[in-house]
């Protein structure tokens, strides 16, 4: 009976009804629709993604079922998919439509309604509004640049975004830091500190999320087109003090092969070359033994499930050529990136679940308590038994929230090149883990005398 003592004792102290407690955690239950529909259909988009099957993904996302699915509170996370299998799929057009209807709606991050906030502390995460991860907003921009300097469009466009991404840096961080200190002042029994230290991290971590390289890169090389020294040096030093500072993060990422950035001339180069492979990780469900109140309650909650990619090195082929022009450079492993972005947030996550489910399991008491002293002659039978429908009401109406990036990539290779200006056809290489090769098909690129081309290949395995 220990567990039933925990409970009245716990409902003993606060004193609610049996309707207070079932009225909020029916409200719990009705909420869990939104965010298991996405669950559902994400194993099917992953399946895709391992394909290369862009076409079918992008059918499959533009399907009344998945938008309906996705709905308002999914929405955000609808445009930062939808935006990256248009990417893949060839078409950087829909790509900076879409990705821009992701950032405008991202900015509603930094000011939550009071409703999510509710949601998210009281109902459980997944009840709430899809909220992008600061590194994942910075990856809005990110393949948004790339998509700009796919469509050839650099000044005022790529240009914009490189500069957005520069200034948002700074301004991600802050917002980090708030989301740190928020699950910091709602946790009273101080899980938070606790599993921060556990995490390996301390107070100087509440801001630091992990900067994309590819980013910089990108940023880097869009200024070195439009001669602007100035942000071209910026964006230079940035990638190499991110790959330095960042080393056990952001793969096996050599700094010395970016040094030269900030030296080079527009007339140097005229092809830009970039490799995505492998798939980023995804959220699968895990089940969380909480001890509470004396009891162990069983949790749903989400662990990242990284996908290891068979990608090891890439080069592009042109026809016609001896050899190739060079290897691809590795600037940024974006799945251990997306890892370590969220064990570090992962301490918020567990103890905004604790803080969350002991307010349950009070409700529960309370429901427990009430039932007990309107029923005296069959003693703790009616409390046991609501007690036993509450606890089973808690665990229903907590959901691990699932949704993830599924069609983010997982690494990211780069290179520059100087061709003879006109057309080419060229082709991607990957090297694969067990020693063989995998070619692309052949495409047609112009190469122009001064500016830029830039070349996008894609192998998700």
């Amino acid at each position: 009976m220990s567990m039933w003592n925990a409970i009245l004792r716990r409902g003993d102290r606060n004193g609610l009804g049996l309707g207070t407690a079932f009225a909020v955690l029916s409200l719990g239950a009705a909420t869990l629709g939104g965010c298991s529909n996405v669950a559902r259909f994400q194993p099917r988009l992953n399946e895709y993604h391992a394909r290369g099957d862009y076409i079918g993904a992008a059918a499959l996302l533009d399907s009344e079922p998945t938008r309906e699915a996705y709905g308002d509170k999914s929405g955000l996370l609808w445009h930062m998919e939808r935006g990256s299998v248009a990417l893949a799929a060839g078409n950087p057009e829909l790509a900076v439509k879409r990705f821009d209807t992701a950032e405008a709606a991202s900015a509603y991050n930094y000011d939550p309604s009071r409703g999510d906030v509710f949601a998210m502390w009281a109902l459980n995460d997944a009840a709430a509004s899809f909220v992008a991860q600061p590194y994942e907003d910075m990856y809005i921009n990110v393949f948004k640049t790339l998509a700009y300097l796919e469509q050839g469009k650099i000044d005022g466009f790529a240009t914009a975004e490189a500069l957005r991404q520069l200034r948002k840096a700074e301004h991600l961080r802050d917002v980090y830091g708030k989301y740190m200190q928020m699950a910091g002042a709602q946790d009273k029994a101080g899980v938070l500190k606790t599993e921060k230290a556990k995490a390996g991290m301390n107070a100087r971590d509440a801001g630091q999320f992990v900067e994309s390289p590819l980013g910089a890169y990108l940023s880097c090389v869009t200024f070195l087109a439009v001669d602007e020294r100035n942000n071209q040096e910026l964006a230079a030093r940035r990638l190499v003090d991110a790959i330095r500072q960042q080393q056990q993060i952001v793969g096996p990422v050599k700094a010395e092969a970016f040094e030269q950035l900030a030296t080079l001339n527009r007339d140097d180069v005229n092809v830009l070359v970039v490799a995505l492979t492998g798939r980023g990780p995804i959220k699968t469900e895990s089940r969380l033994r909480a001890p509470l109140l004396d009891l162990v309650v069983d949790i749903p909650y989400p662990r990242l499930s990284m996908q290891p990619s068979s990608v090891t090195g890439a080069m592009l082929e042109v026809e016609g050529s001896a050899e190739a022009p060079g290897r691809l450079s590795l600037v940024e492993d974006m799945a251990s990136v997306s890892a370590e972005n969220y064990r570090r947030a992962e301490p918020a996550i567990y103890s905004r679940t604790l803080v969350r489910v002991a307010g349950k399991l009070g409700l529960v008491a309370g429901a427990s308590v009430a039932a007990h002293q309107g029923d005296k002659k069959n003693n703790y039978t009616l409390a046991a038994v609501t007690a036993v429908v509450g606890v089973l009401a808690v665990q229903a109406t907590e959901q691990a929230d699932l949704r993830s990036w599924v069609f983010l990539p997982g690494q990211a290779r780069v290179m520059l090149a100087k061709l003879p200006a006109g057309t080419h056809r060229v082709r991607m290489v990957y090297e694969l883990a067990t020693g063989g090769t995998v070619r692309e098909e052949w495409k047609t690129i112009q190469v122009p005398e001064r500016g830029l081309t830039t070349v996008i290949g894609y192998n998700p395995s």
